[in-house]
């Protein structure tokens, strides 16, 4: 297997090992899955929207996306 291959895969177990932690076995017992699924999606929109993150200037990382996804659309084309 090519090491590019399983990269990806290990930053998302990463992040569903921060899951079970911080919000699965921290704020249980749970009454159903879908209060389950609820938290972890608050979970998600917190790290990805509020969480500020130092070494990009304290910014979300959806932040840092958005700047990053804006500067690439005004690069010229280069053929």
């Amino acid at each position: 297997m090519r090491a590019s291959a399983w990269e990806p895969n290990a930053l998302a177990e990463s992040i569903n090992g921060l899951n079970e932690a911080v919000v699965i076995r921290r704020r249980g017992p749970w009454l159903s899955l879908k209060a389950v699924e609820f938290a972890i999606l608050e979970w998600l929109d917190w790290f990805n929207h509020r969480r500020l993150l130092a070494p990009i200037g304290n910014i979300p990382s959806a932040g840092a996306e958005a700047r990053y996804d804006a500067a690439r659309r005004n690069l010229p084309v280069v053929a």
